[in-house]
């Protein structure tokens, strides 16, 4: 049985900023591309919102190898750890994990809402909240939290107190691990251009990344990863201990 919470929620307002602290020479990519290329990322952004959309395009990227991946080499949650997915989109992750106690979080109901309940893991709990709301939810405690692809979408302000409660909700020796893309210097410029059209307004460099988690964690480790999709694509992968 799939159990779904929902929260009330001022998304838009709460979870991105219009200000933006992408690289200045990202912002000069972003200028320079066509205005073709910037009609496409409005009917993208369309797209993605939608749970058909979001799922389509996770398959042309074949994004659960990649997320395989990730819980074989970083996430290692052990058989029967409590998981906590921030900013979950569908919860794909759900599928893929060994037999563990997996609640999900995000804003967008078109992913976690009732409605978009079919096909989902039994057992998983998915709740509709904004992130702002992290801190106030009632969910527990965690062995692991992760969030993958979340930080880049958030304001500095709104990541560290995602980050903070995150921290609150572990348990002690718990992990939490980032997964997000990074301007890198050895990262081929086809990954630097994909990065600065990203939906998130705020990719960092991966040292801005860590200063955002060690606001709350004191034993950070940060890993790049360049391999992780089927086109050029530069990760920032942090893994934190509570």
């Amino acid at each position: 049985m799939v159990e779904t919470l929902t929260y009330s929620t001022a998304c838009s307002a709460n979870t991105i900023s219009s200000k933006s602290d992408r690289p200045l020479s990202s912002l000069r990519e972003l200028r320079a591309t066509p205005a073709i290329a910037c009609e496409l990322m409005t009917v993208r952004d369309r797209l993605l919102s939608t749970k058909l959309g979001y799922t389509t395009f996770r398959r042309l990227i074949k994004a659960d190898r990649s997320m395989q991946r990730l819980i074989d080499e970083h996430f290692k949650p052990r058989s029967g750890a409590r998981v906590l997915d921030v900013g979950c989109g569908t919860g794909d992750l759900a599928r893929l994990l060994p037999a563990c106690v997996y609640v999900g979080v995000d804003h967008n109901p078109a992913y976690v809402g009732d409605e978009a309940a079919s096909g989902r893991q039994d057992g998983a709990t998915f709740v509709n909240a904004d992130l702002s709301q992290l801190g106030e939810l009632d969910i527990g405690q965690f062995d692991v939290a992760v969030a993958l692809g979340v930080i880049h979408h958030l304001d500095d302000d709104l990541a560290v107190s995602v980050v903070a409660a995150v921290r609150d909700r572990l348990a002690p020796g718990g992990r939490f691990v980032t997964v997000d893309p990074a301007f890198h210097p050895e990262q081929r410029t086809t990954a630097r251009l994909l990065m600065a059209l990203d939906r998130g307004r705020f990719v960092r460099h991966p040292g801005d990344y860590e200063r955002l988690l060690r606001t709350s964690f004191s034993q950070v480790d940060v890993a790049i990863r360049h391999d992780l999709n089927p086109f050029p694509y530069t990760h920032c992968i942090i893994e934190s201990m509570a």
